[in-house]
Order: structure tokens, then C-alpha cells, then sequence
């Protein structure tokens, strides 16, 4: 008997057969399985990590998503308490209308559009004697002083309202449209 080594064959001859096998035998078997079960150790232990790290980032991920989620719902929560507020403001103005507020100054109209409360006056002058006075620029000074001197206006532009007046010339024209902000009362 005797063994010839082709290409990591080995042929064995006896009693007239021949028999073939790999030559990964002995030691180097041994050395090629370790190989094999070490890249499977860290194969395992890759995957391990990775979903660790997965379940870490989708748990992050999914905390400030749902902390996203919560602030959404408030703040719309906050908003319809809001835009329901200013329709009922407009709503209790409105069975009061007509309002004289002054000998040039009527109020005609209240609407309120999301978060805005709208007032619409008609004035007993022309456009012209409005633009001869200023009136936009003196009217808005005038606005933003009584906006943002009362409590309860001052919460509502926090919120995010505005209030908007527009102002009509006695020939219909609509001469001034004046939006009060948060911002103006800094």
C-alpha cells in the first residue's frame, strides 16, 4: 500500500481499488476547522452586535419619535383650543353689530379664519382724507398699544394668534389691513 498526493488528493492503492480522499487530514484539518469555527465566533458575534446596536438606534429613534408625536398632539391640541376661541369671539361680536365706536369709526364685521380674529370697520371718510392723515401708520401705533396692553390679547398672539383689522373709506374701498403679532409686542 502506498500513497501518491495529486492536488490536495491522495490516491491510496490496495488489493487492486483505488480509494481518493482530500488531504485535509491530521493537523491541518484541525487547523482549517478552527479557522472555520473562528470566522463563525465572529460571524456570531458581528450580527450580535449589529442588532444590539439596531434595537439601540430604533429605541432612540423611537423615543424621539414619540416624543415628536406627543408635541404634535399637543400643540394641535393647543391650536384647536385657539382657533375655537377666536371663532367664538367673533361669533358673541357678531350679535352685536353694528358697533359705533367713535363719529367716524363703525364696527360692521367679526370673522375669525384659524387662528386669526378678523374686524372689519368702515370709516365715514374718503380714502383720500385717510391717506392725508396717515391714518395706517397712526392706526397700527395705536393697535399694537392696545393689543399688547391687554392680558388676555397678549396670551392669545402667544399662542400663536394674530388679530387683523381691516379698514373700508366710505366709498368701499379698502384703504388699511393691519395684523397684529407676537412679535409687535416685543
Amino acid at each position: 500500500m502506498f500513497a501518491v498526493v495529486r492536488h490536495s488528493l491522495v490516491f491510496e492503492l490496495s488489493n487492486g481499488g483505488i480509494r481518493g480522499g482530500l488531504i485535509w487530514h491530521g493537523a491541518r484539518l484541525q487547523a482549517a476547522q478552527r479557522g472555520w469555527a473562528l470566522k463563525k465566533v465572529l460571524i456570531t458575534v458581528g450580527a450580535i452586535l449589529l442588532g444590539l446596536f439596531g434595537f439601540a438606534a430604533a429605541g432612540a429613534l423611537g423615543k424621539f419619535g414619540v416624543k415628536a408625536l406627543i408635541e404634535e398632539y399637543e400643540e394641535s391640541k393647543q391650536n384647536s383650543v385657539l382657533v375655537e376661541g377666536q371663532r367664538m369671539a367673533a361669533e358673541q361680536l357678531r350679535r352685536q353689530l353694528p358697533i359705533r365706536l367713535d363719529e367716524v369709526t363703525v364696527l360692521q364685521a367679526a370673522l375669525s379664519a384659524d387662528e386669526a380674529l378678523i374686524y372689519v370697520y368702515r370709516m365715514d371718510l374718503s380714502k383720500k382724507e385717510m391717506m392725508e392723515l396717515g391714518f395706517e401708520e397712526v392706526q397700527k401705533k395705536n393697535l399694537i398699544i392696545n393689543v399688547c396692553g391687554q392680558k388676555q390679547m397678549r396670551q392669545t398672539l402667544g399662542m400663536g394668534g394674530e388679530y387683523v383689522y381691516q379698514y373700508f373709506s366710505n366709498d368701499g374701498i379698502n384703504v388699511a389691513e393691519i395684523r397684529i403679532i407676537q412679535n409687535d409686542c416685543n
